[in-house]
């Protein structure tokens, strides 16, 4: 990997990396959290920070993240809003947990449900109250794919949320997770929260993770999740990521699924200054399988990027890629996406598919799905297109009397509606259609 030496970056993290000895919530770490952390330490110190010049981050232009002059938070001093209004669920309709910055700001249940086995709580809680299952799981795949942003969450989360879900166990109602982003007082704060969920064998859930903006202010999220389904276990996971103009979001997801298991991952994008997606995904049990759906609405300036790695360490596994993006003014977005299927499996059926719709000219849509098979029985797919709509589909609409702008949107909106259709909370699915419906809108008139 080339990387930049951490003692030469702009952001205020060298210092940090030489001296600093992990705490949160006012008290120690147990020794074998410390002991991972301190890990991840001498990690950063030696893989540096990711430039261009690493292949997986080529087109992320993640030079204009590392020379904002972000500083770690002073998580104690900020004054905290209450989100709870802002949520896209109410309170008696999903289990809630509120992220501001990297500390956690509450949780709330429904009376009704208040002796589910499914619970969200602060990990500084959890370590007290879980302790076998934060060491079993906590930063235990720390390390898979290394790059110094990673890393830094490794070392430098002060806090985070555990979603659990227990044995056997059906989350009656949507698990609500909000991480606010935001200045809160501060001058161009870096956070860093971390998300661990866990769902135990034959346990299903649906989980909605809300990543937003809490003013206009600059900041840097740099978000790590973890999820681990045991087998037989599904999670259907809706992502959301709607943040200000001047906001810069690195999400890193690493996932383990057992035999069995189902993941389904949602993800919409709008907004921020720079977002980037880190995916990596392990099938390592027999029949699991992984599906992630994506849709980025991107205007102006705005940089959306993804780097997904889906290995397929078992036999019979399935994952299924669908990535759509819809480009105007100077955006860009990027789909590098790797499916391994290692040797010695049999079985494994693969799909990648990427489609970029480009309402301007100085939009860019870069493509790059790959397969890295070592193995004989396999069934994989990879396609990509890229371009404006043809004028062979505008007159067809106009042709059954539909004025050119009309015919524009309705052809703009479908590019989406593949994507948003398989959102499964009714409401967070109203919420994503309407956003997606005014801000298509906004963009078109603006090409007019």
């Amino acid at each position: 990997m080339m990387a930049q030496n951490a003692d030469q970056l702009p952001m205020d993290y060298a210092s940090l990396v030489r001296s600093r000895k992990p705490s949160g919530a006012g008290r120690e770490f147990p020794a074998w959290l410390e002991s991972r952390r301190q890990n991840a330490r001498e990690r950063l110190q030696t893989v540096g920070f990711p430039t261009r010049a690493d292949e997986s981050w080529k087109f992320s232009k993640v030079e204009p993240v590392l020379a904002q002059l972000f500083s770690p938070a002073d998580s104690e001093s900020m004054a905290l809003p209450d989100m709870r209004e802002a949520s896209l669920l109410a309170s008696e309709e999903s289990v809630r947990g509120f992220f501001c910055g990297d500390r956690f700001a509450g949780a709330d249940r429904p009376a009704a449900h208040l002796a589910d086995r499914n619970e969200i709580m602060p990990l500084s809680e959890a370590i007290l109250k879980k302790p076998g299952l934060l060491e079993k799981y906590l930063l235990s795949k720390a390390g898979v794919e290394d790059n110094g942003l990673s890393c830094a969450n490794d070392f430098l989360f002060r806090d985070g949320i555990l979603i659990h879900v227990g044995k056997g166990m059906k989350a009656a109602l949507p698990l609500y997770t909000m991480l606010a982003g935001g200045g809160y007082g501060q001058e161009r704060p870096a956070y860093h929260p971390r998300v661990l969920v866990v769902l135990e064998e034959g346990a299903e859930a649906t989980w909605v993770l809300d990543q937003r903006s809490a003013d206009d202010k600059a900041y840097f999220s740099n978000s790590a999740v973890e999820i681990f389904l045991e087998p037989s276990a599904h999670l259907d996971w809706i992502q959301i990521r709607r943040e200000n103009a001047q906001a810069f979001n690195l999400t890193e997801i690493r996932s383990c699924m057992g035999a069995g298991s189902r993941l389904t991952l949602t993800d919409y994008v709008r907004g921020g200054a720079w977002s980037h997606l880190r995916f990596n995904g392990v099938l390592s049990g027999d029949t699991a399988a992984c599906e992630l759906r994506h849709l980025s609405i991107l205007d102006g300036d705005t940089v959306a990027t993804k780097y997904i790695f889906m290995e397929h360490a078992a036999s019979h596994c399935l994952s299924r890629q669908l990535d759509k993006n819809i480009l105007s003014g100077r955006s860009i977005s990027e789909f590098n996406s790797i499916v391994h299927v290692a040797k010695q499996t049999a079985g494994s059926d693969s799909g990648q598919s990427n489609r970029n719709l480009l309402l301007s000219p100085e939009a860019r849509a870069w493509s790059r799905p790959q397969l890295k098979i070592e193995a004989d029985d396999v069934k994989a797919t990879h396609g990509s297109a890229t371009g404006p709509l043809t004028d062979t589909e505008l007159f067809y609409l106009q042709s059954r009397g539909l004025d050119r702008s009309v015919a524009r949107s309705l052809l703009t909106f479908g590019f989406a509606e593949e994507v948003l259709e398989k959102v499964s909370v009714d409401k967070i699915h109203q919420n994503l259609t309407q956003d997606a419906q005014s801000q298509l809108d906004k963009m078109l008139r603006m090409l007019v």
